[in-house]
């Protein structure tokens, strides 16, 4: 399968600015999206390229929010989302259809925040180990608390990180979770407890500040 789409056509495809205002809505039928997803990748395969958009029109919504927990800047978010599908789409040859479409890009964007995570600890100037709260105070309600969500969680460790954002955020099973991380299942229970045992302390301690 030759590919001919670039980063920017994919790109075009996104709707991100949609999405942020619109929030996240009703996933389609499990069963009718995978169906949608096979018509559409016999037709890539048969040589129509722009079958890609409709797969990315199903598709970023859910990548789109999965990226918004590895990152909450604005610009870089949208960058992420692009690499997923990038990624996806030039990854299409090694795709068996072993598990469902949105499956397989997940693990791609559960791979992509990842290495986000990474690169950032690198870079981030860390105080004591702490992230300040204080320029939360502007923002209130289910907003706020989702924000202040998140700088707990980077206080974290990456590896607690996303077994919390892929099983209690995004509400994966521990089967799932597994598939998209590559650890075995037992591995994923254990890092599940250890990880919230530490937020829950860093919750006390946040309270008794």
């Amino acid at each position: 399968m030759q590919h001919s789409l670039t980063p920017s056509m994919i790109l075009d495809s996104l709707a991100l600015d949609g999405w942020l205002r619109a929030g996240t809505s009703a996933e389609s039928d499990a069963a009718l999206l995978q169906q949608q997803d096979e018509h559409d990748l016999a037709e890539i395969r048969n040589g129509n390229h722009d079958a890609y958009s409709r797969i990315i029109g199903r598709h970023q919504a859910h990548i789109a929010r999965m990226m918004w927990r590895f990152c909450r800047e604005h610009g870089r978010h949208e960058e992420l989302v692009q690499d997923v599908f990038v990624e996806g789409w030039n990854s299409l040859p090694g795709y068996r259809g072993k598990s469902p479409l949105r499956h397989w890009l997940s693990r791609i964007a559960t791979r992509r925040g990842y290495a986000f995570w990474r690169e950032s600890d690198r870079q981030r100037m860390r105080h004591a180990g702490a992230v300040d709260l204080q320029c939360l105070v502007a923002r209130d309600g289910k907003e706020a608390e989702s924000e202040q969500l998140h700088a707990l969680l980077m206080q974290l460790p990456r590896a607690d990180r996303l077994v919390l954002v892929l099983r209690y955020i995004e509400g994966y099973s521990v089967s799932e979770t597994s598939g998209l991380t590559g650890w075995n299942s037992a591995v994923v229970k254990v890092r599940s407890q250890r990880a919230r045992a530490k937020l829950a302390k860093l919750v006390s301690q946040q309270e008794w500040q």
